[in-house]
């Protein structure tokens, strides 16, 4: 507030200017593992899913075969 700047829009810039790191970095010096190895992709979906999906499609299957 001092500068003219309210204390949020501060935090939004200090948010907003944090540098993109590349997936292919190392975690650390000492370690192999990648950042992109550790990252999880939030639309993917779970094996549990998968089943789910998979076994629902072979159900529907099985119902349209009855009705031909």
């Amino acid at each position: 507030d001092e500068i003219g700047i309210a204390s949020g829009k501060v935090s939004q810039l200090k948010t907003v200017s944090i540098r993109p790191a590349s997936l292919d970095a190392p975690i650390s010096d000492d370690d192999s593992t990648e950042f992109g190895e550790i990252v999880g992709d939030e639309e993917a979906q779970t094996p549990f899913e998968l089943l789910r999906d998979k076994n629902l499609r072979n159900e529907v299957g099985g119902l349209l075969d009855v009705l031909d």
